[in-house]
């Protein structure tokens, strides 16, 4: 009987090791389903998940970014659903591998159900937030080129860079339809002015983030495209209504949730013809109807009702203009909640040790509203479930495994912004490039010269060089050719005039954010030189380097190309052997073409037709769908009297024309949350608190297993079917020996 007595209460001993083991076990883990997570959860815990916080920038005593103890101890204490990070947060990839680790490592150590999102805005083009990485050419350029494969390589290229830093989030692309010229905030942001255009390219670019790991966030619903204030400054209004929306600004909308969007990000704009409840704000006194970030007709009447979205709502920064000036934090948060949000972004800044205080006393003032029944228990508990099931797809429910660290860092630093990278953003920034007059100025012969480049700032000299270096290097530019580069921002004309001396082109760089850039002294300035170098005989070709509108501005010029981006280099990429400045690819590529090559790409917006004064008409000079390749017969000096055929039949815009920006604000200075202020360097001071899908590392680099994110287990999964086999055995032999031990004792 000892025989089967002992062997019996060995097993049984180690069924009761594993029973104690099993908390700590992954399969234990992969036991837990979101249900199960949330019902474990107190009011305080739940609020937490569904806040997405910034701690702002801390630099240690070695020079590196990374999480202040103050910052450290916040997130141990709380289960955040997610942290944004900025550029100041990601300098190199180094440092952002390590600050992303920590902020893991932190929360699992504080014993948070789930892993952190962790989002920031890498739109691409003007809106980037990797110090080294690649940006792509930016929405609008991908709207010339209309091809969403285009748009879905670049989404899994800015995906698999974001992926290798342990960034799961991408607050893009923009899905607003940019049909008010003067939108000073969307822009180039926009992929286009057509509904169509928006809607394919946005389910491609979303289609590529998350092919590389990266959960994407489509925004601003219901859309920012049709206003002309900022709502990083003001509280737009747009008075459409319903149905015009639904035909038009949710059109891209609805075609992302068809093709499986999991994220979108709300905007604080009013529809005051769509909400119509009126609110007295608590900080102005003054009677408003409801953005749309606190609506629950838009939230969760139309986008989740009538349009059927069932993934999570985060709402655009809650530290913004639009809503810090007219609600108060915790009064917009319960708003928000109970409009439908599942996630706020940045409810109250948590820098330094104020900020972080500031934030504990966000937190147990929300808390008590939802304790005393002024939030819906319901509702927040529906916004943690979806959060929590959106990190069980992703695999981050359960505890971060944080080892590996240095792999990864060389692994990201071998992968983000390498040469390969850039060698496919160079050909996908080819087919963006639209040309929209020639009079067969363009292509310039490869003998030309003497070039002077007229640029409007200093960070796009190295842009040019890089395009003549790289068509000497090609052999497809003379090494007679000369070049200079020439700043014009704030010179006067006999200055530049003396400078251009008797160049045989001049290829000036026009940079209009806003549309008071096209009265600008620099545009003046562009103008008065046209005529110039046509006194002498030379050719002069204009490069709108930004918005696109300035296409009408210079109608005496031989050329106009655009390429809708003017960031420019830090550093050029030639002599690079490791990871190097991200850098815009627009201009040095446009300059290029002007060269070799043919465009190919047509306008992906309408340019209205300019006045005497420099403002927008309702009249369309060249139509959406419109340009030119060097084969085409050359084009009149002066521009066209009736507008060009249009290629691309979509519906006209429904915003009127207006050309009156926010004053003060730019395009690229747009975030969907604020920027926090850079620390001290030194950190002595009261500061701020796997293997990716379609990427392969450069040569010579292993590739970590690791990196490949594993989907939260179910029952079903393998350790779990262990554990179960485990105790399926061991359990009725612990049975059979508590019998044999009574039958003894009897």
């Amino acid at each position: 009987m000892d025989r089967i007595v002992k062997p019996a209460a060995i097993l049984t001993a180690i069924l009761v090791f594993l029973c104690a083991l099993a908390p700590s076990l992954p399969a234990a883990a992969a036991l837990r389903s979101p249900e199960s997570v949330l019902h474990s959860m107190s009011t305080s815990e739940k609020l937490c998940q569904m806040l997405f916080v910034s701690f702002g920038s801390y630099t240690d005593s070695e020079g590196r970014q990374t999480l202040s103890p103050g910052a450290r101890d916040c997130i141990s204490r709380h289960g955040f659903g997610g942290v944004i990070i900025f550029a100041q947060n990601a300098v190199s990839s180094a440092d952002t591998v390590r600050l992303i680790d920590d902020m893991q490592l932190s929360s699992s150590r504080g014993g948070a159900k789930a892993q952190l999102l962790i989002a920031c805005d890498q739109e691409g083009g003007t809106i980037t937030r990797l110090g080294q990485g690649t940006a792509g050419p930016g929405n609008m350029a991908l709207g010339a080129a209309n091809d969403p494969s285009l748009a879905e390589r670049t989404g899994r290229l800015i995906g698999g860079e974001l992926s290798s830093l342990g960034i799961n989030v991408d607050f893009a692309p923009s899905v607003d339809i940019n049909n008010e010229p003067a939108n000073p905030v969307i822009g180039v942001r926009s992929f286009s002015d057509s509904a169509s255009i928006c809607a394919s390219l946005g389910v491609g670019m979303m289609r590529g983030l998350r092919s590389a790991g990266t959960t994407a966030v489509l925004k601003h619903f219901p859309g920012h495209g049709d206003t002309s204030t900022d709502s990083h400054t003001g509280l737009p209004s747009v008075d459409k209504t319903y149905e015009q929306i639904r035909q038009n600004e949710l059109v891209p909308f609805q075609a992302c949730i068809n093709a499986g969007a999991e994220m979108i990000m709300t905007a604080h704009i009013r529809y005051p013809r769509i909400e119509t409840e009126v609110y007295t704000s608590p900080v102005t006194g003054r009677s408003l109807t409801l953005p749309a970030t606190l609506s629950e007709r838009i939230i969760t009447g139309i986008l989740r009702g009538d349009m059927g979205f069932n993934g999570v709502v985060i709402t655009d920064g809650m530290l913004m203009s639009a809503i810090a000036e007219n609600f108060g934090a915790v009064e917009a948060s319960c708003l928000a909640i109970e409009a439908g949000a599942d996630l706020l972004l940045e409810p109250v800044s948590a820098v330094g040790s104020s900020g972080i205080q500031a934030l504990e006393n966000f937190i147990e003032a929300l808390t008590e509203k939802a304790d005393n029944g002024s939030i819906s228990m319901a509702k927040i508990d529906a916004a943690v479930l979806r959060i929590l099931r959106l990190k069980q797809s992703k695999g981050l429910l359960g505890a971060y495994d944080g080892s590996g660290l240095e792999a990864r860092i060389s692994y990201a630093e071998a992968n983000v912004g390498s040469a390969a990278h850039h060698a496919e953003e160079w050909e996908i920034t080819k087919r963006t490039v639209t040309l929209v007059k020639n009079n067969g100025a363009l292509p310039f012969p490869a003998s030309t010269g003497r070039i002077a480049v007229l640029i409007p700032q200093s960070g796009m000299e190295l842009s040019a060089r890089y395009a003549i270096e790289r068509l000497r290097r090609e052999g497809l530019l003379s090494s007679g050719c000369a070049l200079e580069v020439i700043n014009y921002d704030g010179a006067d004309y006999q200055t530049v005039k003396s400078r251009i001396g008797n160049a045989d082109a001049v290829i000036a760089v026009s940079v209009v954010k806003n549309a008071s850039g096209l009265r600008s002294s620099n545009a003046a300035l562009i103008e008065r030189l046209i005529g110039y170098v046509h006194g002498y005989g030379g050719k002069f070709a204009v490069l709108s380097a930004h918005l696109p509108y300035d296409a009408a501005r210079f109608p005496d010029a031989d050329a106009v190309m655009l390429c809708y981006s003017s960031k420019g280099m830090s550093e050029s990429p030639y002599g690079q052997n490791g990871p190097m400045n991200e850098y815009g690819p627009n201009i040095p590529c446009a300059i290029y073409m002007m060269f070799a090559g043919s465009p190919t790409a047509a306008l992906p917006v309408n340019i209205p037709r300019l006045n005497e004064e420099h403002r927008f008409t309702n009249e369309v000079l060249y139509p959406r769908g419109f340009g030119l390749a060097y084969s085409d017969a050359p084009q009149p000096t002066s521009a066209p009297t009736s507008a060009p055929a249009s290629e691309s039949p979509t519906a006209e815009p429904t915003g009127a024309l207006t050309d009156e920006p926010t004053e003060g604000v730019t395009e690229e200075a747009a975030t969907d949350a604020i920027e926090t202020p850079q620390a001290t360097a030194g950190g002595t001071a009261e500061l701020p608190d796997t293997a990716v899908p379609g990427f392969t590392p450069e040569a010579g680099t292993a590739t970590p297993s690791f990196f490949t994110p594993e989907p939260t287990a179910e029952p079903g999964d393998r350790s779990g079917k262990l554990l179960i086999a485990a105790a399926a055995v061991l359990l009725p032999l612990a049975v059979i020996t508590a019998l044999i031990v009574f039958r003894r004792k009897k």
